[in-house]
């Protein structure tokens, strides 16, 4: 990539943008790992609950020991540093998702 000024003509790339750099930090792994696990399981609970006769909440148990220290090790609650903090902030966005659910479950 060979610039006007000959600046990049060296074989070096330009910084990314700061809308691409990624942070894999714990506190972006948690909500991450959280997602994916919901998608997957919401693609696949029909097969799991009915067919395999699983309960959700060993699938889910299951699924934090995967992902956990004791076996990948991606998310590790011991290394982070704020861990009330950040408990605190996940605690509200799931008690807002839940009061949500519960307000368009209601009946009119």
């Amino acid at each position: 990539m060979a610039d006007v000024d000959g600046i990049f003509s060296s074989g070096a790339r330009p910084p990314p943008p700061p809308w691409i750099r990624l942070d894999t930090g714990s506190t972006t792994m948690v909500p991450l790992a959280l997602g994916l696990y919901a998608l997957c399981f919401g693609l696949v609970s029909m097969i799991i609950k009915e067919r395999l006769y699983l309960s959700e909440a060993f699938v889910a148990t299951m699924y934090g020991v995967l992902i956990g220290p004791v076996c990948l090790n991606l998310v590790n609650p011991a290394e982070w540093a704020e861990i009330p903090r950040f408990t605190l902030e996940f605690s509200r966005f799931i008690i807002a998702i839940q009061v949500m659910a519960a307000g368009v479950t209601l009946p009119k």
